[in-house]
């Protein structure tokens, strides 16, 4: 009986190191390869160093404390969409120009700026950031401190301090995607973003069908200051306060 008790234990024990050595290893970083077309809602919480001084009743930063958003991305078009604003953001790749969305879902409207308008703006744009959702710069400073798997997804760990900014990653290798993504500044502000799903398919995620919405360009908008949407949105938009107040 003893025997067979052993023999037992003896045979999970070699199921479980033949199930180890089958994982293969984690690959390298390689963010200049083809990215996959991907729907993913992430969770973005945000301290400030001076919130507990403040009033929360009155307190209106336009970032979040806790924030829920979808990211939808592919080859020629990225979109975010932030349910709890009614609000969202496209960039549209088109050969080498490029061009911006802020969409108002309430409103069923688009104001959108061509790459003339981002240029007066001193906006500037990377396609690859919008991509990664962060500074492939800053995310080929840091060093992998760790390997692993979550799910069926091979992922590094990564941290390091890049321009007094301190950043801890779990980087989904496979689909150059952020699992999790905390930064810390030299002032104690800090931002910790958290993936609650991610599909390889951009229909898995439903994106607000906005097909039909007025499109506004953004070179227009002078010439309807006094518009109700207009004079609602325009400290939501890029370059807002065009006007005198």
């Amino acid at each position: 009986m003893l025997s067979r008790i052993i023999l037992a234990f003896v045979s999970l024990a070699v199921v479980i190191v033949s199930g180890c050595a089958q994982q293969p290893p984690v690959p390298p970083l390689n963010i200049s390869a083809a990215l996959p077309d991907i729907s993913a809602r992430y969770i973005t919480e945000r301290h400030h160093a001076h919130d507990d001084k403040e009033d929360h009743a009155t307190h209106t930063d336009d970032a979040d404390v806790n924030n829920e958003w979808l990211f939808w991305r592919t080859a020629q078009r990225i979109e975010v969409s932030i349910p709890r604003q009614l609000t969202g953001e496209v960039w549209l790749k088109d050969g080498k120009a490029l061009f911006y969305q802020k969409l108002f879902h309430a409103d069923h409207k688009i104001v959108e700026y061509q790459n003339a308008d981002l240029d007066a703006l001193n906006v500037g744009v990377n396609w690859q950031t919008n991509q990664l959702m962060i500074d492939p710069l800053v995310l080929q400073q840091l060093k992998v401190v760790d390997e692993r798997w979550i799910d069926t997804h091979p992922a590094l760990e990564l941290a390091g301090t890049v321009s007094g900014i301190h950043y801890q990653v779990t980087w989904l290798v496979d689909l150059n995607a952020p699992y999790r993504l905390e930064k810390h500044d030299q002032a104690g502000n800090s931002e910790l973003t958290t993936l609650q799903e991610i599909h390889v398919d951009t229909a898995a995620l439903a994106a607000p069908d906005s097909r039909n919405y007025e499109i506004i360009d953004y070179a227009d908008l002078g010439d309807r200051e006094r518009d109700p949407f207009v004079l609602k949105v325009q400290s939501h938009l890029v370059g807002g306060h065009w006007h005198s107040h």
